[in-house]
């Protein structure tokens, strides 16, 4: 303990692998204990979130359009699709394989483009 306390003299803060009442759960890695023991020592515990994003998760420009253009596909097949398949359920029910608008095949030119045979099922 006594490393501890040298290795962290002088330090008001520290971040963590911490989320506050877990609300980023991938983000809370540090255990309890540790936390406690840590301010303990005087020294205030923060999350290490906003590092994490600005580090692991910063998209370049191409992935946000990526992103942007996946998300416009899923909106639009959406508002072509549920319609429909409220209908169907309305009048009896449906699934995925039964309702051509969602089965393979269906609405290709607005579909994501596939990363996988044609013939096979993701």
């Amino acid at each position: 303990m006594n490393n501890l306390s040298e290795m962290l003299s002088g330090m008001a803060t520290v971040a963590m692998q911490f989320s506050a009442n877990n609300m980023i759960f991938t983000v809370s890695i540090v255990d309890a204990g540790t936390v406690d023991l840590i301010r303990s020592l005087g020294v205030s515990v923060v999350s290490s979130a906003n590092l994490v994003a600005q580090f692991e998760a910063t998209w370049t420009e191409e992935q946000i359009r990526s992103h942007f253009a996946a998300r416009d596909s899923i909106d639009a097949i959406m508002a072509a699709v549920f319609p429909e398949i409220g209908r169907q359920v309305r009048n009896g029910g449906t699934d995925e394989f039964q309702n051509p608008a969602v089965a393979d095949g269906g609405i290709p030119a607005r579909g994501p483009r596939r990363r996988f045979a044609p013939d096979r099922r993701c």
